[in-house]
């Protein structure tokens, strides 16, 4: 199973349809997904601008994502793998107009919590941190081109570009 990881994405048709034309088996939008009703085989979380309208298409479709235990991925820390708008405050992988942003709630959780793994958006950049066993990775954003693809049987995951793949993670 394939699974692209998105975030940040305001309709650019272009990307979009690039992106559908991938075939992934499951898109998950990290937030901040203003056009999902475009993505095909969606499911995701909400950040900050989804407007209500959104909210109210991801919710009445039940397109919002909390646990999918068939994938080992959630966004309430009751799996090892862990989705969130927000990264963790202290972690490097957090990056908006060159200043680090993070969530201190966040960062509570993956310390008590620790899990494996917390994929995050929020960020204008792709990369990796950890705090304490968790690895943090930030997704990047799809507006600039950016989304992860991530292998659930596996664990591995990989950074892509619309166009090409940037780096390889496992």
């Amino acid at each position: 199973m394939r699974i692209a990881l998105i975030g940040r994405s305001t309709c650019n048709v272009e990307v979009i349809e690039t992106l559908n034309e991938k075939d992934f088996d499951l898109v998950i939008g990290l937030g901040d997904v203003v056009c999902p009703n475009l993505l095909e085989r969606f499911l995701g979380i909400i950040g900050e601008m989804e407007d209500v309208y959104i909210q109210k298409f991801l919710r009445s479709n039940h397109l919002i994502l909390n646990r999918r235990e068939d994938l080992g991925i959630s966004s309430d820390f009751t799996t090892d793998v862990v989705i969130t708008h927000l990264p963790p405050r202290g972690s490097k992988t957090g990056v908006i107009g060159g200043v680090r942003v993070g969530s201190s709630r966040i960062a509570s959780m993956v310390i008590s919590l620790s899990p494996r793994l917390l994929f995050h958006s929020h960020s204008e950049v792709q990369g990796i941190d950890s705090i304490g066993s968790t690895l943090v990775v930030s997704i990047g954003a799809l507006d600039e081109g950016d989304y992860t693809v991530y292998y659930p049987k596996t664990g591995e995951f990989e950074f892509h570009k619309i166009g090409q793949i940037k780096t390889s993670q496992d």
